[in-house]
């Protein structure tokens, strides 16, 4: 059977709006992330896009953006958690300045009370997989930034893809034979406009 996985990350967030490092800490949403979630519900209805399964990360902004977009059952994984930061979480975003990020090593935030990027990455791994095993063609997975760009990178990272990241941004997978395939991005506000 061939499933589609739609993974979603939340609408923006008081510390989004504030640039303020969030991992395992958490924020609720603001009007515009609350907007963000209304508009990727109704770009999903009107696709006509029905889900058998939906999960989602324990954190309000999670569960607030799926609350807003859809009205159905749900369950909780904290394998969907986002990436524990340590004592970065409620600092400025400053510190994670993408021209230093990515050249830090890979276990910097366990060395500061977080995760290795090597703990977070399995954990994230083998909760999608786990979902993918369910008997579910189509799957939504209400998560995080980096929950779902670390999924993107260890699946099928290619230069030009396009992939986008931002609040309430969809990311579509195929999976089939035991391997996952990114097929597209989608920015819901961009398709739907004002709601």
């Amino acid at each position: 059977m061939v499933k589609h996985l739609y993974l979603v990350r939340h609408g923006q967030t008081q510390f989004n709006k504030l640039k303020i490092i969030q991992g395992s800490c958490d924020a609720k949403l603001t009007e515009l992330g609350l907007k963000q979630a209304k508009q990727a519900g109704i770009y999903l209805k009107q696709q006509g896009i029905k889900f058998d399964k939906i999960y989602c990360s324990r954190a309000l902004r999670a569960r607030q953006t799926l609350e807003t977009m859809i009205d159905q059952p749900y369950t909780y994984l904290t394998g969907l958690k986002e990436w524990d930061f340590g004592v970065f979480e409620g600092e400025g975003e400053c510190l994670q300045d993408p021209k230093i990020f990515y050249r830090l090593p890979k276990d910097t935030y366990a060395l500061f009370g977080g995760e290795s990027y090597a703990e977070f990455e399995k954990r994230v791994l083998t909760t999608i997989a786990e979902i993918a095993k369910t008997e579910a063609e189509n799957i939504l997975i209400v998560a995080h930034g980096c929950v779902n760009l670390a999924f993107y990178q260890a699946c099928q990272f290619k230069e030009g893809t396009n992939a986008e990241f931002l609040n309430c941004a969809i990311q579509v997978y195929r999976y089939e034979n035991g391997n996952f395939i990114y097929e597209r991005s989608i920015v819901p506000s961009r398709e739907v406009g004002d709601c």
